[in-house]
């Protein structure tokens, strides 16, 4: 299953669980891997799981097509390493839950553990920076310079 799983899903594998069945079991009657039943019943486990997917694995795309990489990335720091806000802080100040995630930002991409861990926007603007065609610093600050006494009506 992709994504998160259904509170009903929960409910059921609670259920037969409690009923003595095991996770193999379990997991090949709703159509479940054993590991993710596991998680299902183990509350801790399931933090721990996130965590270390959190750490360990890296998903991008190449060439157009999304790619998963195990990567060995720096501590996560629970704050953005550009302007330093939290991430409880950073979702009060977005409108989604996407704004209370830290993404890695890595440059190289021969060696994805080169990396920083950076909030929603501050990733958005790395991008920009990276980016080798065009200078965006300067042409923004063209276009603002050539704008600023436009007038509309």
């Amino acid at each position: 299953m992709a994504g998160k799983t259904p509170p009903e899903t929960v409910n059921q594998v609670l259920n037969l669980k409690a009923k003595g069945e095991s996770n193999r079991q379990i997991g090949v009657e709703m159509g479940l891997s054993a590991s993710l039943v596991g998680r299902l019943v183990n509350p801790a486990r399931m933090a721990a799981h996130k965590v270390k997917r959190r750490n360990s694995y890296l998903r991008t795309t190449v060439n157009g097509v999304r790619k998963v990489f195990t990567v060995k990335k720096r501590p996560w720091p629970g704050r953005c390493e550009l302007c330093e806000r939290n991430v409880t802080a950073l979702g009060r100040i977005g409108r989604n839950r996407r704004d209370m995630v830290l993404y890695w930002h890595h440059w190289d991409d021969d060696n994805l553990e080169k990396g920083i861990w950076l909030c929603r926007r501050c990733h958005s603007f790395a991008g920009l920076m990276d980016c080798e065609e065009v200078d965006f610093v300067k042409k923004y600050l063209g276009l603002k310079e050539d704008h600023h006494y436009e007038i509309r009506d």
